[in-house]
């Protein structure tokens, strides 16, 4: 959960403090996992104590993420294993994501959209059944929107922003 979480960034006795937004988009970035969060959380300790700043900005969040996990596989070892053939769904949640900016959640139009983008065909049924079953994993890489239905988001945000890295290459 978010105090969970809160717990845990805050457990180093007060070392690394963050502004509410920078908090936030660590949460959602890393689905509150704890691996990701502690990964993030070294990376941007180390950045502190080098730079003199108590308060690490949005920025710095952004940077860790970006430059220090995004750009290494290894960090997504097991999730990749996780998404297994379900892979090009949820790179397509992901895309239609970062296509809707003021919104948390994409629809299944959406969804279907960035799959013929990609070149991969599904009819709208096992589409669906793909989504349900990402959502419903003991570890789920998708969560569908509280009142929503037929609407899905990443839980993982920085997983999803692999995968579209990864089409990329």
């Amino acid at each position: 959960t978010d105090d969970e979480a809160t717990r845990g960034v805050e457990a180093a006795g007060g070392a690394l403090t963050l502004a509410r937004r920078a908090r936030e988009y660590l949460f959602r970035a890393t689905g509150l996992q704890p691996y990701l969060l502690n990964l993030v959380c070294y990376f941007l300790f180390a950045a502190a104590a080098t730079s003199g700043r108590d308060l690490p900005p949005l920025s710095d969040v952004e940077e860790a993420i970006e430059d220090k996990l995004l750009s290494s596989e290894s960090y997504f070892t097991d999730y990749m294993s996780l998404a297994g053939s379900a892979t090009p769904v949820l790179r397509a949640v992901a895309a239609a994501e970062r296509g809707a900016h003021a919104r948390r959640y994409v629809s299944l139009s959406e969804i279907q959209r960035q799959l013929r983008r990609g070149g991969e065909t599904m009819d709208s049924a096992t589409l669906r059944t793909t989504l349900d079953e990402l959502c419903q994993r003991e570890r789920p890489l998708l969560q569908r929107a509280p009142n929503a239905p037929d609407r899905f988001q990443t839980v993982i945000g920085m997983l999803g922003e692999h995968l579209i890295r990864r089409a990329t290459l």
